[in-house]
């Protein structure tokens, strides 16, 4: 047992004096108040949380408005677009408007000079 020894006159003394002590700077520090670091570590983290919740909302508006022009772009948009690509291949045949005995004749005026 190296610490206690029951032929000491007195317990062994913890002497302790620091190395790099200045006490100017000691002085500056200010008055703790306790439970000072826990409060500003909880209002840090409320803060986090703050922040977190807005990104969060954020994102959800953006990926609400992104759905809406996916809905909208694949009802209206992607049949033109597939017709589009379809109508490639294809040939075109001409317009050629079939003849019916049954429509009326449309009249119109001779506009030219000396014609009539």
């Amino acid at each position: 047992m190296l610490g206690f020894s029951p032929f000491k006159k007195h317990a062994n003394a913890f002497n302790y004096t620091p190395r790099y002590y200045d006490p100017r700077k000691e002085g500056r520090g200010g008055e703790y108040r306790v439970g000072q670091y826990l409060e500003r570590a909880s209002e840090l983290r409320a803060e986090r949380r703050d922040a977190a919740r807005k990104s969060a909302s954020k994102r959800m508006w953006g990926m609400i408005v992104a759905g809406v022009f996916l809905v909208i772009f694949l009802t209206v948009g992607y049949p033109r677009v597939v017709a589009f690509f379809t109508s490639l291949g294809k040939e075109k045949k001409p317009y050629v408007e079939e003849f019916n005995p049954y429509t009326p004749i449309t009249v119109v005026p001779n506009d030219y000079p000396g014609a009539e």
